[in-house]
Parts: C-alpha cells; sequence; structure tokens
C-alpha cells in the first residue's frame, strides 16, 4: 500500500459507498481497522455503525444537536413518496418476521409475487393490471435503487424475481418509524370511512 494513505483507506471509501455485509471479504478488515477508521470519520462528523449480529456496517453522520457550527450533509435527504414509504414498512416487518423465525437462515427472501399481494391490499382502486403491474415494479425499483433490496434472481417458473430484504433496513426503517405510519395510516383510513 502507497505509504501516503491509511492501511484501511480502501475500506473506509467501500464504507463511504454503502453498506457492507458480513459476506463480502472485507468484512473481517473492519474489525481489524475499526479504531482507525472511527477516528478517521470523527473527524469530518460522520460515523461507523457496526451491528455484528445482523452482519451489517455503514456510515451515518453525527447529530450536531446544536453544538457549534452546522456540518453539511454528506447525502441529502430526500422525502420518500408514500408508494415507497409503504413498501419500506412492509419490508421491514417482513424482515423483522424472517430474523425471528425459527427456520431458515434469518434472511427474507420475498418473490415478486409475495410483494405484489401485500401491495395489493393497500390499492384496491387499482384494478387495470398493466397499471398495477407499472406502479409496483417502479416501487421495487426505487426500494431497489435505496440498497434495501438486493435482486437474487428468478425463482419457480423461471419467470419470478426473487428479493434479499437486507439487513440495513433495520437501521433506516426503525420500528418507531413503523409505528408511526401504521398509526397515520389508520387515521386516514378513519377520516375515510368517515367520508
Amino acid at each position: 500500500m502507497d505509504d501516503r494513505y491509511e492501511d484501511f483507506a480502501p475500506l473506509e471509501l467501500k464504507l463511504l459507498r454503502g453498506p457492507i455485509y458480513h459476506e463480502d471479504s472485507s468484512w473481517d478488515d473492519l474489525f481489524v481497522f475499526r479504531t482507525g477508521i472511527s477516528r478517521h470519520l470523527g473527524k469530518i462528523g460522520l460515523v461507523l455503525h457496526i451491528d455484528e449480529e445482523d452482519g451489517f456496517a455503514y456510515v451515518g453522520q453525527m447529530d450536531n444537536d446544536g453544538e457549534g457550527e452546522e456540518l453539511p450533509r454528506l447525502v441529502h435527504r430526500r422525502p420518500l413518496n408514500s408508494d415507497v414509504t409503504l413498501l419500506c414498512v412492509l419490508l421491514r416487518e417482513e424482515w423483522e418476521k424472517a430474523r425471528v423465525s425459527l427456520e431458515g437462515s434469518g434472511k427474507c427472501y420475498l418473490s415478486s409475487t409475495d410483494l405484489f399481494e401485500a401491495l395489493d391490499l393497500f390499492y384496491p382502486e387499482i384494478s387495470d393490471e398493466s397499471t398495477k403491474d407499472y406502479r409496483f415494479n417502479s416501487m421495487i425499483q426505487k426500494v431497489k435503487d435505496l440498497g434495501l433490496i438486493r435482486e437474487r434472481g428468478k425463482g419457480g417458473s423461471g419467470e419470478e424475481r426473487i428479493f434479499e430484504v437486507l439487513p440495513i433496513i433495520k437501521a433506516l426503517v426503525n420500528p418507531e418509524f413503523v409505528k408511526e405510519f401504521k398509526t397515520a395510516l389508520e387515521s386516514m383510513n378513519g377520516e375515510n370511512d368517515n367520508a
């Protein structure tokens, strides 16, 4: 390695691009260089999060807590539309079920049919199948682009897409958010029932 760079530079750059999972070849190096990476990231207002239990690590931004000068955000926060938010909540719940399940690896795999059936309950007003397919596939693609699911190939008849819900969803869609979203959804449904 070039003496101008820290030994952990490649790993830190990889973390800045996105989460690292336990099956990644860099996972063990994370524990060797944890202190150096944490110290370096801390100097620029970032923090290394490692979840050993669920096997993922990612870089987040420190909360300023009103002290000192506010640092600009590393990544712009953009609100998700209600469709994508709903799918994220459904995926978080499915991931949690798989995690606590006594059978299997604790990994969460869902087919496109599973996702469509879960979403279909919330969109009874869409009767045109091509409109529904387009809308649901768009939602799935956006969640995939966010890095919360990964396509694992095709299953069944060869046409069905299989997705893995990635553990990073635990950090980005927490139980409090799920509860707040469900409360808001129930409130909206109550208003619609009264109208």
